[in-house]
């Protein structure tokens, strides 16, 4: 079992080597305990509320289709 890690930025995309998740357990825990320490906004969450109108004038939150 092969996990690819791909990171985004404004100036494309970087893919790092595929590991071998079962040869590399140790490697794997590190990459996840440091992205569950990223705060909310490095995983593209906002703490700002945007509001939109439907097609019934109803305020609801604002997504991107």
């Amino acid at each position: 079992m092969k996990l690819t890690l791909v990171l985004y930025d404004p100036q494309g995309c970087i893919e790092a080597e595929r590991i071998n998740i079962i040869q590399k357990l140790p490697l794997l825990v590190v990459v996840i305990r440091t992205f569950n320490s990223f705060p909310p906004g490095m995983w593209g969450y906002t703490a700002v509320d945007v509001w939109t109108k439907d097609e019934n004038e109803t305020k609801v939150p604002y997504r991107r289709t």
